[in-house]
């Protein structure tokens, strides 16, 4: 029996916000990371320059490894994210509203 910690991927807007929304992502992952019992997974950390279609190539293979899913504000209005969303119920990985992450996966001392 294995005791391995879960990974939930982060979905949300990123095109055409200031620094593609990095700092809401990053945010997000240190809440998760110190609240929960989950490991963040995002694409914040990727480096400018790839073309589009190629970070969502990238998005998807970090989401394929992942357990669970959460969005940010604005994730609706986002191309990316809606395919990762529709990619993560596809594959039956299931979408966890990010507020309630917190009482669902605590972080246990």
């Amino acid at each position: 029996m294995t005791n391995q910690r879960k990974r939930i991927y982060i979905a949300g807007p990123m095109t055409g916000l200031d620094n593609y929304n990095r700092e809401a992502f990053i945010g997000a992952a240190r809440q998760i990371a110190t609240s929960t019992c989950l490991i963040p997974v995002h694409t914040a950390w990727m480096c400018d320059g790839f073309k589009y279609e190629d970070y969502m190539d990238m998005s998807i293979d970090l989401l394929e490894d992942c357990d669970y899913i959460t969005t940010l504000p604005g994730w609706r209005e986002s191309q990316g994210a809606q395919i990762e969303v529709r990619y993560a119920k596809g594959r039956g990985i299931p979408l966890i509203e990010f507020k309630d992450l917190f009482g669902e996966f605590p972080k246990h001392a």
